[in-house]
C-alpha cells in the first residue's frame, strides 16, 4: 500500500506542482489540494469495486484449471455478490426459492452447483454483472482523465481495463 500511495503522491505532484518529499508538510494532506484527493479517491474506490465485482463472476464462469480458483466458494459460504443479486432479480420464482434454499444449506452439493451454473447462464446473471464492471471502470478511467497524460496514468488506466478483461 506504501508504494501505491508514493505512486499517487507521485502523481498529484505531477498534477498539482507540489511538493511531495516525506516530512515537506506538516498537514495531513501534504499540500495537495483537496480535488487531488478527490479524484484519486474516486479511481480507486471505483477501481476497487470494478475489481470485486468480476472477482465476484469469477465464483460462477472461472476456468477453475487457468485460474486456480474454485467454482462457487462464495455460494457455498452463502455471500450475496452481484451475479446472486442479478440471478435472484431474473429468476423464476420456483427458481429463486430452490436458490434460497441452496443459500441457507450447510453445504452446497455439486448438483446444486451446477443448477446454480446453469441458472447464472440461462439468465444472463454474470454478464450484467460483468456490464456493471465495465461500467465502473470506464468511470474510474474518467476519473483519471484529470491527471496528466504519464507513465503512472497510463498504468492506471490500463490496469483499470485488466480487471474487467480477466481471462475466464
Amino acid at each position: 500500500a506504501t508504494g501505491l500511495l508514493e505512486r499517487a503522491l507521485r502523481i498529484g505532484h505531477e498534477k498539482d506542482d507540489v511538493d511531495v518529499t516525506p516530512g515537506a508538510h506538516d498537514t495531513l494532506n501534504w499540500g495537495l489540494g483537496r480535488h487531488f484527493f478527490d479524484d484519486w479517491l474516486e479511481a480507486a474506490v471505483l477501481g476497487y469495486d470494478t475489481f470485486q465485482i468480476t472477482d465476484d463472476t469469477l465464483d460462477y464462469a472461472a476456468d477453475q484449471k487457468q485460474l486456480g480458483k474454485v467454482l462457487g466458494k462464495d455460494l457455498d459460504e452463502g455471500k450475496v455478490t452481484l451475479p446472486l443479486i442479478y440471478l435472484m432479480r431474473k429468476a423464476e420464482p420456483e427458481e429463486q426459492e430452490a436458490l434460497r434454499s441452496i443459500l441457507h444449506a450447510d453445504a452446497v452439493s455439486d448438483s446444486d452447483l451446477t443448477y446454480t451454473l446453469g441458472l447464472m447462464v440461462k439468465h444472463g446473471a454474470v454478464d450484467d454483472a460483468l456490464q456493471v464492471a465495465q461500467n465502473l471502470s470506464d468511470e474510474a478511467k474518467s476519473s483519471l482523465s484529470v491527471f496528466p497524460n504519464s507513465p503512472p496514468r497510463q498504468a492506471l488506466m490500463a490496469l483499470a481495463d485488466y480487471v474487467v478483461q480477466r481471462e475466464m
